[in-house]
């Protein structure tokens, strides 16, 4: 279901040309479009770190592109997406994760099994539900706020990459529903990095989420969620456009608000955005 693809903008004013026998021979994916300098533009992206570099693993290795043989375009460094975006317009499918991808929440059952495993973990729950109260009660201090207490527990957790291949392999199967991602889809997730990792690069997802340090619990960044999901993608991608869009959840209004179709998910179904306000 999902797409990725790059189209021309209509103001790049670069031509290029192939014919059709050649983009037919060439080019798997039907939504490609040619590309000057194929080969240059690969190295820029593989040399991209973060979820421009994610983007252009999946990319490139789905996406063969053909080149007018005579462009001369020598383009490198490490502005790869933007330069690509001054040509191009990127068109990306993006999707929530908890109850979108994932039957659940993930987060919330990690730190359940992890409190399973390691009773100790246990001890920081009456601060995290002095926490929840302040947050989502009192409305006096922010998510951001409210999931630095709730992941203190991690510090009781020991080899934490254990517990999370462990986790996985109990409830990955849980990843399932109408959605159907492709590689190069992207994951934006107020989830945390760490937790999502492993799970979105086997399906060559590229992910978006919040950052959290799993040993210690620290909060390095803004909780990934509401206007912060648009912000974490406009620099991710700066240029790019949201195709289609896929969430459970009116909190990522703003997201839905810039793509050019958005579908809420409910169970196994997909509902048109404007038709589950």
């Amino acid at each position: 279901m999902g797409v990725s693809r790059v189209s021309k903008s209509a103001h790049a004013g670069v031509h290029c040309m192939a014919s059709t026998s050649l983009m037919t021979a060439r080019l798997r994916d039907p939504v490609n479009s040619i590309c000057p300098n194929a080969e240059s533009m690969r190295k820029l992206y593989h040399n991209r770190e973060g979820a421009q570099g994610q983007y252009a693993k999946a990319f490139w290795r789905n996406r063969p592109l053909t080149i007018e043989p005579g462009d001369r375009s020598q383009s490198s460094g490490p502005a790869a997406f933007a330069a690509l975006t001054t040509l191009y317009t990127v068109h990306m499918d993006v999707y929530d994760f908890d109850g979108t991808l994932y039957r659940g929440d993930s987060t919330a059952d990690f730190l359940r099994h992890c409190i399973r495993r390691h009773p100790r973990a246990a001890l920081t729950l009456p601060l995290t539900g002095i926490a929840a109260v302040a947050c989502f009660g009192m409305r006096v201090i922010d998510k951001t706020r409210f999931k630095g207490v709730l992941y203190r527990l991690l510090r009781y957790v020991p080899a934490i990459d254990e517990e999370i291949a462990r986790f996985w392999r109990a409830n990955e199967e849980r990843i399932a529903g109408p959605c159907r991602p492709r590689p190069g889809d992207v994951v934006i997730s107020a989830s945390p990095e760490f937790l999502l990792r492993g799970v979105c690069e086997k399906r060559g997802l590229i992910l978006i989420a919040s950052q959290v340090d799993p040993v210690t619990g620290l909060v390095l960044g803004p909780n990934c969620s509401n206007d912060e999901k648009t912000a974490r993608f406009r620099s991710a991608f700066p240029g790019a456009e949201i195709e289609r869009f896929y969430s459970d959840s009116h909190d990522d209004d703003p997201l839905a608000s810039i793509a050019k179709q958005a579908y809420f998910v409910r169970g196994d179904e997909l509902v048109p955005w404007e038709r589950a306000l």
